[in-house]
């Protein structure tokens, strides 16, 4: 039987000692670092899904936040007059948007 002492006094260092020297002590530290290099050895395998989510990911973290071709198209047309906005389209977009809210 190995008991695992974590003191700091003479008499518990002394008793971790004379643990460790024992069969049961060394097979515990053979288990241990049998532990310690299996986990050194994990692998992890993602599926075809997540790999193609991943670089979907990648792809989103890279393209710009903002498409700033449309935003001079909208600057010019605001500045020229020619944009024109549909209250009514926008009313029914925002009660589409707070009905998927609830």
């Amino acid at each position: 039987m190995s008991i695992d002492i974590k003191c700091t006094s003479e008499v518990g260092t002394r008793v971790a000692e004379l643990n460790k020297g024992s069969p049961q002590g060394r097979v515990a530290s053979q288990a241990k670092a049998a532990a310690e290099t299996a986990a050194a050895n994990d692998v992890v395998t993602l599926t075809d899904a997540a790999a193609s989510l991943a670089v979907l990911i990648e792809a989103a973290a890279a393209a710009p936040a903002v498409d700033v071709d449309k935003v001079e198209r909208i600057k010019l047309a605001l500045a020229s007059g020619e944009y024109s906005v549909d209250p009514h389209q926008v009313a029914r977009k925002l009660m589409m948007l707070e009905g998927g809210m609830e």
